[in-house]
């Protein structure tokens, strides 16, 4: 099982912004792919993937052991804005995703070792407004719940 021991970001001075990002996991450095700051990452359940959300309004599948270094899967614009939080379902089947476009999203993904089906979009809800700040699911995967800045839980 993998752990995350420390999640690092290097600010790029030559051209003033967050350039790379990287997850320091099991005595390795592995490379985020994002343009700004990385807000939230998961791992998958079957151990092969770190999936992370961004303020560039990406989600990122990054191969965890591709051929000793980390390798960009799928990289796919999520949100309209900030993307708050990353959840998958212990099946690996579903991602959710949330961020400050008030919205939360169910993806169809594929993380079998190949991983070639890009994710889909299955479900949208306008949950929030204006931001979704927070998902989680319930103990037994059959409800989503979340938080956003309109002093609201909700229950999916």
């Amino acid at each position: 099982e993998m752990s995350a021991d420390l999640l690092m970001q290097f600010y790029n001075y030559a051209v003033g912004s967050i350039g790379v990002s990287a997850l320091f996991m099991d005595g390795q450095w592995f490379y985020e792919h994002h343009t700004e700051e990385a807000y939230c990452l998961t791992n998958t359940n079957c151990g092969y993937y770190i999936i992370s959300g961004s303020r560039d309004m990406h989600i990122n599948i990054v191969s965890q052991y591709a051929q000793g270094q980390d390798q960009l899967r799928h990289r796919w614009k999520a949100h309209e804005s900030t993307i708050m939080r990353v959840r998958i379902l212990s099946d690996d089947s579903k991602l959710f995703s949330c961020g400050f476009d008030g919205k939360i999203k169910v993806w169809d993904i594929d993380t079998s070792n190949s991983v070639e089906k890009q994710p889909t979009l299955s479900h949208e809800w306008e949950a929030h407004s204006p931001w979704a700040y927070d998902i989680c699911l319930s103990p037994d995967e059959t409800k989503l719940l979340s938080a956003g800045s309109d002093l609201s839980a909700k229950i999916w």
